[in-house]
């Protein structure tokens, strides 16, 4: 015979575990960039610790900036370094638009870079962000993963 006390919590800890079992994870890294105007030679610099090899994954730029930002379009150079030192650049353009203000002078825009990604090094994967020209009212640039 169940305690009509215990089953209620019993049902609540069964769910409890099924629901984070279905919750997606999503991290955000970002590295501070001069606001004042982010230069050609000074690359911002992230990294992403990895120790699932298995799982896709979609990858999402981030760029946070103020009022200042006048760019319709921000043209980046970003090079991702694997952990065994392989290398790979490329260049982007973003289109940052105010989804969600932060302050009422601060804003990020996440963008869509990859989907179905597989990072299959254990270790840290850096994300180098270079602005093909002074940009300004830029704050923070970095990269955005979570399980697909």
């Amino acid at each position: 015979m169940v305690k009509a006390g215990r089953v209620p919590y019993a049902i609540i800890a069964a769910m409890a575990a099924i629901l984070t079992g279905c919750m997606s994870y999503h991290t955000e890294r970002a590295a501070d960039v001069d606001p004042a105007g982010w230069q050609p030679a000074d690359t911002a610099w992230v990294a992403v610790p990895n120790t699932d090899t298995l799982s896709a994954r979609d990858l999402s730029f981030i760029v946070r900036y103020n009022t200042r930002m006048r760019h319709e379009a921000i043209s980046l150079t970003v090079t991702v370094v694997a952990p065994d030192s392989v290398r790979f650049s490329e260049q982007v353009v973003l289109y940052p638009l105010p989804r969600a203000a932060k302050h009422s002078d601060h804003y990020e825009s996440v963008i869509p870079y990859r989907t179905g990604n597989v990072l299959r090094r254990q270790g840290s994967y850096m994300f180098g962000f270079t602005p093909s020209e002074k940009l300004t009212g830029i704050t923070a640039v970095g990269v955005g993963h979570g399980k697909n």
